[in-house]
């Protein structure tokens, strides 16, 4: 659509770079503890190493098949780029088939009949059975999309526990601070997308 994507915290690498602005924006307001702010960016930094490389261990546990995503809206662009593809689908540009969403960037658009019969296309396509709604979006694109796939006899579900997209979760949650928030959001993945696997694998008898 040619509109920039802000989600760029999705990416933890991508959102390290952003360490030395803010430090230095900091230390320009606040120069007399330069040092203070030098040290605490540079153990943030390897905090974020850490964090990205338990991310990445934990998604490209799932099988290669499996490893597709589907959210509310466009907020996890970044993280499917840099967590849920491989390394030949980043450099020909194929990872974007490992995300979609039934709304874009911003979650207000209205679904139209053939945004629906898109994300029903890739959810055939690859096989995919696990939905996720987001924290702070309303259900109703997900619970439209699942309603209108199993009127087709597809085995689509919702996962129980939204994603945090754009926002954190509140205090005292799984998901309020940074790093809390993309391990949850991994862990989610990771599991639903397993037990969706699992679930389909069961025949149903009458």
């Amino acid at each position: 659509s040619g509109v920039p994507d802000p989600h760029i915290w999705m990416d933890v690498e991508l959102w390290k770079k952003t360490i030395p602005v803010v430090a230095e924006a900091l230390i320009q307001n606040d120069p007399t503890h330069a040092e203070l702010y030098n040290q605490r960016a540079e153990a943030y930094a390897i905090e974020l190493d850490a964090l990205d490389q338990e991310v990445r261990k934990q998604l490209l546990a799932i099988p290669d098949n499996q490893r597709y995503l589907v959210t509310s809206h466009d907020a996890f662009n970044y993280f499917a780029r840099s967590y849920l593809a491989t390394d030949s689908e980043r450099e020909n540009g194929e990872w974007q088939a490992r995300f979609e969403a039934p709304e874009g960037l911003a979650p207000d658009s209205q679904l139209s009949t053939s945004d629906i019969q898109k994300i029903l296309d890739h959810l055939q396509k690859h096989k995919i059975h696990t939905l996720f709604p987001e924290s702070n979006v309303s259900k109703a694109s997900i619970l439209k999309i699942i309603s209108s796939g199993k009127a087709l006899g597809l085995d689509l579900h919702a996962s129980p526990h939204p994603l945090y997209g754009d926002a954190m979760g509140e205090r005292g949650s799984a998901g309020d601070s940074y790093p809390k928030m993309l391990r949850y959001n991994a862990m989610t993945i990771s599991e639903q997308i397993r037990q969706g696997e699992v679930a389909s694998a069961i025949p149903v008898h009458d």
